[in-house]
């Protein structure tokens, strides 16, 4: 990735140089439209998270009575909602370390998507640019603060002619808070394979058969408790459509199909497809365009902060549609794995196709793929959730 970070030295403190940015924006307010957004966010919180919630009579403490500096960008961070400057790193004394801030959250807690996408500009500001991530797996490992600057420190296990390995630790207080690993990979020709259309849609056409009570049965999934009916919204499959004969964005949107926002910054756009018992079909991108010139690391980093939205609230649907109460501060994210395949562009729409397959021990797993309207299989990822019983 090309290096376009200000160094700080311990003397002359916070330099006004340049960034790593991550795209344009306006800075227009965010609104909150998605229902179910603040409750996607929110459950991803961390093992420590949960573990101290667990023990606390408050909960989870307020995001507005922290009072830390932050890295000086020129704007005040706390008004300033945009995805690409949420992103946005400084080097520290020409070192493989650098720092970023927290964007406040309702729950007081850092957003593991954020720390996510941080960690990958950082590991990528370490390797040659034509070396691209093609996989990463991150550990969440303390709660963080919002309101505090987070600190990155990478280091450079492996650098080869075709693959660096980097690992990064993010530190708050001097502790470390999440850990990644990342591979980086020279574009490379070679064989290709991804499963036939006609076979993917008949796997999806698999999911209409559920078990009808648990289609009548559902729970919306910002809900720990409480029942609120829904009907499993089947994909009406057409020859001729375009991405597996899906309705396009543009149809849903002239069909009236409510656009959802994310509630952190606004700047993520959603429009759901269908949704059954353990899974979901849904559209999503970055609604503001990235400068055609922006590193393939900022599209990554974007999409590692998209893809960590509900996939705790996937583990759990299958289980709450069965009557399972879950502490609603008992659950959290406990790792994240992705595999990058292709390059593409995090400001189009891409197909998100989520799913979860296992639950046990009060842990479960979500999965997801993600297709341009295309077709083409762009990334694959995994991750663990912690999801604890209520206490009756």
């Amino acid at each position: 990735m090309e290096a376009a970070v200000a160094a700080l030295t311990p003397t002359e403190g916070k330099s006004d140089g340049k960034t790593i940015p991550v795209g344009s924006s306006s800075d227009s307010s965010a609104e909150i439209v998605s229902p179910n957004a603040v409750s996607d966010a929110a459950m991803s919180a961390t093992a420590a998270d949960a573990d101290a919630a667990a023990g606390s009579s408050s909960g989870v403490p307020s995001a507005f009575n922290v009072d830390n500096d932050v890295v000086d960008w020129g704007y005040d961070v706390y008004d300033t909602h945009r995805l690409d400057q949420l992103m946005e790193l400084k080097q520290v004394a020409n070192c493989d370390v650098f720092e970023g801030n927290g964007l406040p959250t309702g729950w007081g807690r850092l957003y593991g998507g954020q720390i996510l996408g941080q960690a990958i500009v950082a590991a990528a500001e370490t390797v040659p640019e034509e070396l691209l991530i093609h996989s990463m797996h991150g550990y969440f490992l303390l709660a963080g603060e919002s309101r505090t600057v987070i600190l990155y420190e990478v280091d450079r296990i492996h650098s080869g002619r075709s693959f660096a390995r980097r690992t990064v630790r993010a530190m708050q207080a001097n502790k470390v808070i999440f850990t990644l690993t990342a591979s980086f990979a020279k574009r490379e020709e070679g064989a290709e394979y991804q499963i036939p259309a006609v076979d993917l849609i008949e796997y999806l056409k698999a999911r209409q058969r559920e078990p009808q009570n648990a289609r009548e049965r559902g729970l919306a999934l910002e809900s720990n408790k409480q029942p609120r009916p829904f009907r499993s919204v089947l994909p009406d499959f057409r020859p001729g459509r375009g991405l597996l004969g899906l309705e396009s964005p543009e149809v849903l949107l002239q069909r009236g199909v409510e656009l959802q926002r994310d509630s952190i910054t606004g700047t993520v756009i959603s429009l759901d497809i269908a949704q059954g018992d353990r899974w979901k079909l849904v559209w999503r991108k970055h609604e503001e365009e990235l400068p055609d010139d922006a590193p393939w690391a900022a599209h990554a980093a974007v999409i590692a902060y998209i893809t960590d939205f509900g996939t705790v609230g996937q583990v759990k649907q299958p289980l709450l549609n069965r009557g399972q109460e879950f502490d609603p501060f008992g659950s959290a994210s406990l790792d994240h794995a992705m595999h990058f395949h292709r390059q593409f562009r995090c400001d189009r729409w891409l197909l998100f196709h989520q799913w979860t397959d296992v639950s046990h021990g009060s842990r479960g797993l979500a999965s997801m793929q993600i297709f341009t309207p295309e077709g083409q299989i762009v990334c694959s990822l995994t991750q663990e959730a912690l999801i604890r019983l209520a206490r009756l």
